[in-house]
């Protein structure tokens, strides 16, 4: 078999895709349909970017690769920090493709920074802070980008807000930028492709994710206003299905091709603020009267000393950078304002990952291991089941899980004890915008009107993959195997997914029996760098643009 490409579109959905390549358009993802195999692809649990985008290139589940949301708890603490690629405890497929000689293009995949120093290219997505050169791998490409391109885009907060000012959002200026930023994606991946040679091609489009966020109401039938919002979805779903037809064209005749999403989409619902929810039912205590005032300065007080620094005389510039050096940026405010002493549990992240303030664990720890520890869980679990939207009634959770159901027991010491998961429709609310939106209420709403679901896109062609096939029971962690087994490598026995056997021809099996080798799940090669401060906090302010935080 040739080079194989796979294209990310964040976020892409077959509750669009097909009826628009029925009605005629779509016409090069719609050839994957006629000319190849399609079906709904299973993410993760929870599934969330950079845990399901980890899963589909390492082949395991969260329990092994460690990245369970945006954030992440340190250990025996009330301190959370953003999650990054240096926290993956697998290797990815890229690193497999080199090991057997293979040269990788990684382009823009979420939860990829620190990039890897990989036989190739690399380019890190949605966690990496923008204009250093240490989001590349070489370290000179970004700046080679910038003189070919002009600028590279990682997302589309790093060029405006989208939710503007006191969270009003210009629907007008955001489309713009998106299809701008679809352009210059597929500039820069056009580029590479004729510069520098690969074997294993892997951009990842990352508007549509954005836009089904903010423009999912737009399609709804009782919106009548403008045509050109009504428009905004399948427009940018033309001109990603444009930059396909690029890309396709760019690559040599014998190339297998793939197209997948890391979850689907749907519109939004309900919003469930947790917390709010823990205070109503006597889980979770705030401060009282001045503790409070304290605690929301204190809490805000390393953030606003990194954002007004520079203002400083240059000895107390190095004394503040040394003293904030190890503290998590990412705690937001609310934290701090909660009485540790009288609260059991609480809940952080963009998940429904609910931490219980555990005595011995946490350092304000009231829940006693043991009979204590697990009476509440249960008692907090059977409630959140029960939890019905107020204006139709229905119950808005599907499951709680045990965080070791999820995470296993290794992962112990910074998984959630408890991980909710919603009907589809309901999402949880951060505790940022707990601030924004809720005012004290448990259900609320969100710049959003759209949100994730379980099920992604899966796609094939070329010359070993059969024609005109829908497949079923696909899931994220199978992309990886697959993949290897395209390319005759052996299958690392540690991954939880299985070799997609049902998407290749009759010939192309018939010549290729799935290998399988035991190889050590830890096999990569990373940049050990970190963020600093102020890449924090720009990290910070993007999430927050795009309503992850």
């Amino acid at each position: 078999m040739g080079k194989l490409m796979m294209i990310g579109i964040d976020g892409a959905t077959l509750n669009l895709i097909v009826p628009w390549v029925k009605s005629g358009y779509l016409p090069n993802i719609g050839s994957f349909i006629k000319d190849g195999v399609y079906g709904e692809l299973d993410s993760t649990t929870p599934y969330l970017s950079p845990v399901a985008w980890t899963s589909l290139a390492t082949g395991v589940r969260p329990a092994k690769h460690g990245v369970i949301d945006f954030v992440t708890r340190s250990p025996r603490s009330y301190d959370f920090r953003f999650t990054n690629a240096a926290m993956r405890k697998s290797a990815a497929v890229w690193n497999i493709f080199n090991k057997y000689g293979k040269r990788v293009s990684v382009i823009n995949m979420p939860c990829s920074f620190p990039p890897d120093e990989v036989d190739g290219i690399m380019i890190s997505g949605l966690d990496a802070p923008r204009n250093t050169e240490y989001i590349t791998w070489p370290k000179g490409l970004l700046d080679e980008i910038k003189r070919e391109i002009g600028h590279y885009t990682i997302d589309l907060s790093d060029e405006i807000d989208p939710r503007g000012k006191n969270n009003r959002i210009d629907y007008d200026k955001v489309l713009a930028e998106l299809h701008k930023m679809i352009d210059n994606r597929t500039e820069v991946v056009s580029y590479l492709m004729k510069k520098y040679s690969w074997d294993f091609m892997f951009p990842v489009f990352i508007a549509l994710d954005r836009a089904q966020h903010f423009y999912w109401h737009f399609m709804e039938n009782n919106y009548t206003g403008s045509d050109k919002l009504k428009r905004a979805l399948f427009d940018l779903y033309s001109h990603i299905d444009d930059s396909v037809g690029k890309l396709i064209k760019l690559s040599p005749p014998d190339t297998t091709f793939f197209i997948v999403s890391d979850h689907g989409f749907g519109p939004l619902k309900g919003t469930i603020f947790l917390n709010n929810w823990f205070i109503e039912n006597g889980y979770l205590k705030p401060l009282g009267g001045i503790r409070y005032y304290k605690g929301k300065f204190f809490g805000s007080l390393p953030i606003l000393i990194t954002k007004y620094r520079r203002f400083f005389p240059k000895h107390l510039r190095e004394l503040i950078k040394k003293r904030l050096k190890n503290k998590p940026l990412v705690l937001p405010p609310i934290l701090e304002w909660i009485d540790w002493r009288n609260t059991k549990l609480f809940f952080e992240g963009q998940t429904g990952s609910i931490y219980i303030n555990l005595k011995g664990r946490e350092p304000f720890g009231i829940v006693i291991p043991g009979d204590e520890y697990e009476k509440l869980a249960k008692e907090v679990a059977d409630k959140l089941t029960e939890m019905t939207d107020p204006l139709t009634k229905k119950r808005v959770v599907k499951k709680v899980y045990r965080g070791e159901e999820i995470y296993g027991a290794n992962l112990s010491e910074y998984t959630p004890d408890l991980l909710v998961i919603f009907n589809e429709g309901y999402e949880v609310g951060s505790n940022n915008s707990i601030l924004t939106y809720s005012n004290g209420d448990v259900f609320g709403s969100h710049c959003w009107s759209g949100c994730h679901n379980q099920k992604g896109v899966f796609m094939a062609k070329g010359e070993s993959i059969k024609k005109g096939v829908k497949i079923n029971m696909a899931s994220i962690i199978d992309v990886a195997p697959t993949l290897l087994y395209a390319s005759n490598i052996p299958v690392p026995t540690y991954m939880d997914g299985k070799v997609l056997l049902s998407i290749f021809n009759d010939a192309y099996t018939a010549a290729n029996k799935p290998a399988y080798e035991d190889t050590p799940i830890s096999e990569k090669i990373r940049s050990s760098r970190e963020l600093t401060r102020e890449e924090e906090e720009e990290l910070k302010k993007r999430l927050e643009g795009l309503g992850y935080l």
